[in-house]
């Protein structure tokens, strides 16, 4: 990312302090996938009265939210896939 940046003449403070936002939101992101991988789609809860249910796993909401502002922060920061550069394809 911060290559691209670069290569664009956009590595302002601006879009670094994105960029740490995106890798904040990733950790968080991983995070939220373990969750769903322990807990499940469906969590189980206890009502006042005593009475078990369930209900979605809040964190699939928050992952689909999370991914969704990750792919905004790249958007923003005119990052692409098709822009990168695999290293071991430039010449020495």
């Amino acid at each position: 990312m911060i290559e691209q940046l670069k290569s664009n003449g956009a590595d302002i403070p601006v879009f670094a302090e994105l960029i740490e936002s995106y890798l904040w939101l990733t950790d968080f992101e991983r995070e939220l996938r373990a969750d769903i991988q322990k807990n499940g789609r469906l969590i189980t809860l206890r009502s006042a009265a005593g009475q078990e249910y369930q209900k979605e796993n809040p964190a699939i909401k928050q992952l689909m939210q999370t991914s969704k502002q990750r792919m905004s922060i790249l958007d923003k920061l005119g990052v692409s896939p098709a822009a990168c550069v695999d290293p071991s394809d430039e010449e020495l």
